[in-house]
């Protein structure tokens, strides 16, 4: 059976909600966006779903650990982890200071 490129990028997030269960699904979309390399709202309309996949894996890759041991550490867009910020109001790091996603 050949799996399809969205079929697996519902599945990834599906599994970034039981890792970020704070965030609302908005913020989880828009999250995914910038960590796939989006820069405003309307990046949603020009990213394909599998550099969207891309992003959500590197984000369930880098975060993983969040389940298994209970730690609760905010994730930034682009998939790295502060322990500052809660969860739902995670930290972009990128070259140029962004504010969090609401």
């Amino acid at each position: 059976m050949n799996v399809s490129v969205s079929d697996e990028l519902t599945q990834a997030i599906v599994e970034l909600r039981g890792l970020f269960p704070d965030w609302r699904m908005g913020q989880l979309v828009a999250n995914l966006v910038m960590a796939a390399g989006g820069t405003d709202g309307s990046a949603i309309w020009d990213i394909e779903d599998d550099r969207l996949l891309a992003a959500a894996r590197r984000l369930i890759h880098r975060n993983c650990g969040r389940q298994a041991n209970g730690a609760a550490p905010a994730a930034t867009p682009d998939g790295g982890v502060t322990s500052s910020p809660a969860p739902s109001q995670p930290t972009v790091r990128r070259g140029s200071p962004t504010p969090p996603v609401a």
